[in-house]
């Protein structure tokens, strides 16, 4: 057919059946390629699941780790007291304020445990604070003991104790269900 000077069908220019093969095999490689990348966004999903699982997994082992560690600083504090040391009293804040930092970090991510991380944090600060008045004079007679300086952050180091005991058999009981 020819209009003016072009020539709109040209029998020479007809596909072939090599042609029709050629335009079927691209559209079935077009289609499973479509179909290889929505198998992959579903594989990086299950990817990205598995990851955060074993996250939490890690962290809540990294975490039944670190609680028992409540139990040597209050003895520690405790001898320390008892002993009326000034400086195993440091010694003992010191270590408690290193384990909260570390403790609230891995709390962090669990939700289900976020006034217990807060608790801890208000703990770690009284800690700190008693540490600072070690070794402050206080120009009373008789100067006052350990005792008399740290006794309200022991307290509140052995009462959080508890909250993270508890805890760390809450985290046990739901491992053992989960590996079950």
């Amino acid at each position: 057919m020819k209009i003016g000077d072009w020539e709109w069908l040209d029998p020479a220019n007809v596909p072939g059946a090599l042609d029709w093969i050629a335009f079927v095999l691209g559209g079935a490689g077009i289609a499973f390629t479509i179909w290889q990348l929505l198998r992959s966004k579903g594989a990086l999903k299950a990817a990205r699941d598995a990851l955060v699982l074993a996250q939490g997994q890690l962290n809540r082992n990294q975490l039944l780790l670190v609680l028992p560690t409540v139990d040597e600083i209050e003895r520690a504090l405790e001898a320390a007291l008892q002993k009326n040391s000034a400086k195993a009293t440091e010694e003992a804040l010191s270590r408690f304020g290193r384990y909260a930092a570390e403790t609230t970090a891995l709390l962090t991510p669990m939700a289900e445990h976020t006034r217990v991380r807060d608790d801890l944090a208000d703990v770690a600060q009284l800690a700190s604070y008693t540490r600072s008045r070690m070794f402050v004079d206080s120009g009373e007679t008789p100067p006052p003991t350990s005792r008399d300086i740290a006794g309200e952050a022991a307290r509140a180091i052995a009462d959080h104790g508890q909250e993270l005991r508890r805890i760390a058999i809450s985290i046990q009981n739901d491992l053992g269900r989960t590996s079950a």
